[in-house]
């Protein structure tokens, strides 16, 4: 198994964080989803699963929202 890469970012307050494996399309986009990252995650989440979801393939989906100051 190869190493794992770690990554570290700063996020602004408020703002969603999206993780998600090949299992998704990566041809969807936030813009084409107005208002959709101000729900809740799992929302999110699952509206992701089934706009962008492939088929025939396992999908994996991480959705986080940064704390709000």
């Amino acid at each position: 198994m190869p190493a794992l890469r770690t990554f570290r970012t700063v996020l602004d307050p408020g703002a969603v964080l999206v993780l998600h494996s090949d299992g998704l399309s990566d041809r969807w986009s936030p813009t084409g989803l107005p208002g959709l990252f101000a729900r809740q995650p799992a929302v999110v989440a699952a509206q992701l699963l089934g706009q962008a979801g492939v088929r025939r393939d396992d999908a994996g989906i991480v959705v986080a929202r940064a704390a709000r100051r």
